[in-house]
């Protein structure tokens, strides 16, 4: 791997990790773009993000917009300059009749429904789908992904019932991870991530189901490719023994697969988790996420009252320094 300048690795490193593989190492990839750029670009593409979308699942493809930026090669032969030779005179251009056409704006990602020449790149985002990458991101190749009208339907939102969902832990343990590395979110685990750790977290979980105290809520749609359910979306509602607090319940793990964002999936679980709450007398529901998240949009639009922040409540697992929570409330009544 080449060399790259401690001032541009410094910059990268800030960024999210995409399938397991650290930024530093795909800017290294891609030539001709400068620390300032590579700053700019992503700068711009979060405000934007932030300002335009409620959604807590949208992604940013920081690869794809270090990709558009590249400088392409002019065409044609190089020029050959003869010594002593005398340059020759510019032909004057031809002024064009009727009003000058106005540039088209170049577009940083490639749309939806348009092609992509690159093969790493689907609908705008990097998958692992390339046995280097794979060497480089220590994590299995995944299918590439498509546009959200080529996706299997959704099956119906359904309650995890321990005595027959504990095969789905797995699933669930890799969108768990995935949201860790993707967005950053603080979900108790640091990279390097333990499947077997995250798994049983969830184990722990699903003894709670079973005293009564949990509820887990699953999005899953069958599989093209096994055939099985397989899930893509999840969330709790904790609700734990409290002679004080029978009216209080909490959420948790608010999780959806990189692969199936903007599907209305996270409002959709929200929704049904409330309805639960509201069912089992959980009327005050209480909620938190990470400053400066999507999220942050949301739940405010969802009726969630901001109580506060805060400060240097965990560490961020791509740089490591301590970041702000934010804390929700709703009352259901």
């Amino acid at each position: 791997m080449s060399q790259i300048s401690a001032e541009k690795r410094s910059i990268i490193v800030q960024y999210r990790e995409i399938d397991g593989l650290k930024f530093t190492e795909i800017a290294d990839r891609i030539p001709g773009v400068s620390a300032d750029a590579a700053r700019k670009i992503c700068k711009r593409a979060h405000e934007r993000v932030a300002k335009s979308t409620d959604d807590p699942d949208a992604e940013i493809d920081h690869e794809a917009l270090l990709r558009a930026a590249q400088v392409a090669p002019r065409s044609g032969r190089p020029r050959t300059r003869v010594p002593g030779a005398k340059k020759s005179p510019r032909t004057p251009k031809t002024p064009q009749s009727g009003p000058t056409p106005s540039k088209r704006p170049r577009k940083m990602v490639a749309a939806a429904d348009e092609p992509v020449t690159d093969p790493a790149l689907v609908n705008g985002t990097l998958v692992t789908t390339d046995p280097a990458l794979t060497a480089l991101s220590g994590v299995a190749p995944r299918a590439p992904m498509m546009p959200n009208q080529m996706l299997p339907p959704l099956l119906p939102l359904r309650l995890y019932d321990p005595s027959v969902d504990q095969h789905l832990l797995n699933d669930i343990a890799v969108i768990h991870a995935d949201c860790i590395t993707h967005d950053g979110q603080l979900l108790t685990f640091l990279p390097p991530l333990s499947h077997d750790r995250i798994v049983h977290s969830w184990l722990g979980w699903s003894a709670e189901v079973e005293q009564g105290t949990r509820v887990i809520v699953l999005q899953t749609m069958l599989s093209e490719m096994t055939g099985h359910e397989a899930v893509v979306g999840v969330v709790s509602l904790n609700m734990k023994i409290s002679e004080t607090g029978s009216h209080r319940s909490e959420v948790g793990r608010l999780i959806v697969s990189p692969h199936h964002r903007r599907r209305g999936i996270a409002r959709a679980l929200m929704e049904r988790l409330e309805a639960i709450a509201r069912d089992n007398g959980r009327w005050l529901v209480m909620l938190d996420t990470k400053a400066g998240s999507a999220a942050e949009q949301l739940y405010p639009r969802m009726g969630y009252n901001r109580i506060g922040t805060i400060p240097n409540y965990g560490f961020d697992p791509h740089d490591g320094t301590l970041v702000d929570e934010v804390f929700y409330y709703k009352d259901l009544r």
